[in-house]
């Protein structure tokens, strides 16, 4: 299943890709999200190819979510790669400048039926993604503008 959603934001190229990128920055758009744990890191200097496990509050237990970064080109893209426990997500983070101070952010999914998962409950985790993401995507907004670099 394949999903798209763009907005434009009020902020520099930077200031956006800072906002996608960084630990500090995520948590503050992505509120459930307790702290990112590095499990592999390229030794070229590079984020294509980093492993992670993003530890988010899920109820009473913390729940874990293991990705890679697929696609890394600052300061315009980034790609990562979720695992769930049915379902496999990639996003692609697209920034394009439009006039000054204005930028277009393209965000493109692609939902698919994880190795071991039940076709079911992946097309029930492919309807929670696209809520979420569209409400993620407002909160990456609203950060980006209003809030500076340095907050």
């Amino acid at each position: 299943m394949h999903l798209s959603m763009e907005t434009c934001i009020q902020t520099t190229q930077a200031h956006l890709f800072d906002c996608l990128e960084t630990e500090g920055q995520l948590k503050k758009w992505v509120p459930r999200l307790i702290r990112i744990t590095y499990k592999e890191m390229p030794k070229t200097g590079d984020w294509k190819g980093a492993s992670f496990i993003l530890h988010f509050r899920g109820g009473k237990k913390e729940q874990e979510v293991h990705g890679e970064v697929v696609a890394y080109r600052k300061p315009e893209l980034l790609g990562i790669r979720l695992f769930f426990a049915h379902t496999i997500l990639d996003v692609f983070f697209n920034i394009q400048q439009e006039e000054e101070g204005q930028l277009q952010i393209t965000c493109d999914c692609e939902i698919s039926v994880g190795e071991k998962g039940n076709r079911l409950k992946a097309r029930l985790d492919a309807w929670q993604i696209r809520r979420a993401f569209s409400a993620y995507l407002r909160h990456l907004k609203n950060r980006a503008e209003n809030y500076p670099l340095s907050a």
